[in-house]
């Protein structure tokens, strides 16, 4: 099982990249979840600090109340295994209308 793990204010993003996930997943026969957050809060916490699992993680950046950054530092005080991904999304408002 794979868990791929989303924290990212953005709700549009966020379901961008729940959307990508679908499809690049969909042609292959594996076990996955999607487990998407807002923000940094407990159950996010519980997920990070659980073991035995597959986990790759997409972070963005600048979050309401703890970064990426901050995040992956939480992440590597137990988990050197898991892949990490930042990212920081820049949308104009104007090329979507």
């Amino acid at each position: 099982m794979i868990n791929f793990i989303i924290c990212e204010d953005n709700e549009y993003v966020r379901k961008l990249h729940e959307s990508i996930i679908s499809k690049v997943t969909m042609p292959y026969d594996f076990n996955y979840a999607v487990h998407s957050f807002e923000r940094y809060n407990v159950k996010l916490k519980n997920l990070i600090n659980s073991v035995g699992e597959r986990k790759v993680y997409i972070l963005d950046l600048e979050l309401p109340n703890k970064s990426g950054i901050d995040i992956t530092r939480e992440i590597r005080k137990s988990d050197w295994e898991s892949i990490i991904i930042i990212l920081k999304v820049l949308i104009i408002m104007d090329l979507l209308v």
